[in-house]
């Protein structure tokens, strides 16, 4: 898949999500015209925090495992990675999925473990990885990750954008206030002035 098809998938998942996710929100044209003109900065931002390799090459390895259609053949293309080659390399990789094991079992043991585990939370991983290319390299991101990045930002310039226009009519607010109170402050006072003149 080009890198052109990798984010507009991205991008229609992800805009998706986050206006299911703020569908109570007034403004929606601008909730999506914000997405949109920031997502490729927030995947950046996603990926410049992804700095430990092993959680790149674990993500990939998830993704791919995760289309497989028998645990047997999930388990050949575990196997097949190099980074799974060891029982340590396989161990750590369980331990990034939260696999509880015992010290006493085998590589081989681990390995269906690992195995059974994706091929239980298959619809999970499509739903929750995507890939994503960037200067022909491939990535998997995980969604909700990149979502709730965007819509953190998205609230953060709302919220400065309200307490900006309070400054600027000369009402004091606490910036601990949630928005809607401040904005009806604001509302309030624009109606008191013009009311007055």
């Amino acid at each position: 898949m080009d890198e052109r098809r990798y984010k507009e998938n991205l991008k229609k998942t992800i805009l998706e999500m986050a206006e299911s996710e703020m569908n109570n929100a007034k403004n929606k044209k601008n909730i999506r015209k914000y997405c949109e003109s920031n997502l490729d900065r927030v995947v950046e931002k996603v990926l410049d925090k992804m700095d430990l390799e092993s959680e790149i090459i674990y993500l990939k390895i998830l993704k791919k495992a995760s289309e497989k259609e028998k645990p047997s053949v999930i388990i050949r293309f575990l196997k097949s990675q190099s980074v799974l080659r060891s029982r340590k390399q396989i161990v750590d990789f369980a331990k990034y999925l939260d696999i509880e094991l015992k010290s006493s079992y085998s590589y081989n043991q681990i390995i269906v473990k690992v195995a059974k585990n994706i091929y239980l939370n298959k619809n999970m991983c499509s739903r929750n990885y995507a890939y994503y290319r960037k200067d022909n390299k491939d990535y998997v991101l995980e969604i909700d990750k990149v979502k709730d990045e965007l819509i953190k930002e998205y609230k953060l310039k709302t919220k400065n954008d309200i307490l900006s226009i309070a400054k600027i009519v000369g009402i004091e607010i606490d910036e601990n206030e949630n928005l809607e109170s401040i904005r009806r402050k604001i509302i309030n006072h624009i109606i008191k002035e013009k009311l007055k003149k």
